[in-house]
Order: C-alpha cells, then structure tokens, then sequence
C-alpha cells in the first residue's frame, strides 16, 4: 500500500535523461499525457497532491527514469488513496465560513527554494467562499531570494489582487454584501477581505503604519502595494499559524496519515477520508 504521495527516496532532479532507461517507461506511457491526467486531477478533487504535480511538471520537457518512476508511484498514491474525497457541503468545513465576519477569505503561503530545475520559490493563494475553496493556484515567483519575508511579501501582495478581484466578482453576483460605508459617509461596502499570511515579518511589512525594514528596502515599490490596499480598506492582513495554513498544500510536501494533514485536509479544503 502506498501511502506517500512521493517515494522517501526520491530527488526530482534534473540530470540528463539516459535513453536506455526511459525507452522502457515511454513504450507503457507519455510522461506530459500522464502529467495532464494528474493535473486535472489535483485541480479538481485531489489539491493534496498539487505539490507533486506541480515539481514533476517541472521536468516534463526533459524526464528522467526518476520522474518516470514518481509519475508511477502517484498513480499508486492515487488508486489506494481513492476513498480520500472532495465533499463539498455547506455546514463543512466550518472554521472558515465567514470568519473575521467576510465571507471570502484569502491564504498564501510560499516554499523556499521549491522548483529544482530553477531553484525559484513556489508560491500559493487559496481563496475560500463560506469555507468551500473556489480558487487554487500554485505558481514561481519571478526571483529568488535568501529572505523569507521577501519571499512572503511578494506572494502576499499578489495575493491581495486576487482577494479584491474576487471580492468585486462575489459584489456583482450578490448585491446583497453590500453595507452602508460608514466610513465615507455614502457609498456601498461589505468590508475587508482578509489575506491569511504565516510570516509575522510580512504581516509586519503589509501594515500601511509599519516602516519598511531595512533588509526589505532594495524591493520594488509595486511589492508594497498591499499597503496602500490595507489603507484603503480592501483587504486587511491576518496573522495565521503555519500549521493552520491550507496554502501549505501548494507549497510543502505534507504527509498523508500525518495530523496537519488530516486536519488541513478536513478543516480547510473539505477534503476527507470517506
């Protein structure tokens, strides 16, 4: 029985493929169909092996015996895993549902270093509506830095993008979010949605009150955006421990029978064991 989604053993790097090895593996499968068939998977019903999928895609230009053999093994994760769901029901999970009193809330998370072909960051944002996840995107960062907080503010602030566009989008389907801006004195507004963000330096450094630290001061200005964001009343940033984060899924290889898994999967994606 497996019961990882990637064998303990195995590096994912990017040596040159021996024609010897993957003609074997080629005969039986096309390692891009292959790759496809598992995307569309983790996107639909399976975020848990995203992560995977995601670094094997990687290599999908150039594959070696490895990556064959790890797109065979997630095949087999898959088929003994496959009582692991997707329930999407209204009452579940209930620890996001409206929290901090908006109906969408926004997690990002990034991995130091994820990508071994380029050694770019991968960086994750989750959106949730009443605590189902209605959008899930993992992608690299355009830099690599040593700074973690770096790292954080910059998938923080694209994650602040996303949570007005989909705060706007949920306004034009629902009127009805709509209050009166007492701010203003006039106007319509259903509040801030709130960023989830696990990195207390970037929390600090998205706060339009906070001065830039001086280990951040070499970044572009469009990285501090979140700010004027914040200031403006869109999004608000919210402190979230690591270990509650369900953007680690998109970023962090989590075990299966591990309790932060089992507990991001069922109190956060909605993802069970049926």
């Amino acid at each position: 029985r497996v019961t990882r989604p990637l064998d303990a053993k195995a590096t994912l790097s990017d040596d040159d493929p021996v024609p010897e090895e993957i003609d074997v593996y080629r005969g039986i499968f096309g390692f891009r169909n292959a790759l496809g068939i598992l995307m569309w998977i983790a996107l639909k019903v399976r975020w848990d092996i995203l992560f995977y999928v995601i670094r094997l895609s990687t290599l999908q230009n150039r594959p070696n015996a490895e990556a064959f053999l790890a797109v065979i093994h997630l095949a087999k994760f898959l088929r003994d895993t496959k009582r692991c769901v997707l329930r999407m029901d209204p009452t579940e999970p209930t620890i996001n549902a409206r929290a901090d009193g908006h109906p969408l809330q926004v997690y990002v998370d990034t991995g130091n270093g994820g990508c071994p072909v380029t050694g770019r960051t991968f960086a994750c944002i989750l959106i949730t509506l009443y605590g189902m996840p209605i959008f899930f995107q993992v992608k690299r960062l355009a830099t690599v830095s040593t700074v973690t907080t770096e790292l954080e503010l910059m998938a923080m602030t694209k994650a602040a993008h996303e949570a007005i566009y989909a705060n706007r989008m949920l306004i034009f389907m629902d009127p009805g979010q709509l209050k009166i801006d007492k701010r203003q004195r006039g106007g319509a507004w259903n509040g801030p949605v709130p960023v989830h963000e696990d990195n207390r330096g970037a929390v600090l450094n998205g706060r339009p009150d906070h001065p830039v630290s001086k280990r951040l001061q070499h970044m572009p200005h469009r990285h501090f955006v979140v700010k004027q964001f914040v200031a403006e009343g869109e999004v608000k940033i919210v402190k979230i421990k690591g270990s509650e984060n369900p953007a680690d899924i998109g970023t962090k290889p989590i075990k299966l029978h591990g309790t932060n898994y089992n507990n991001l999967m069922r109190d956060r994606l909605g993802i069970i064991h049926d």
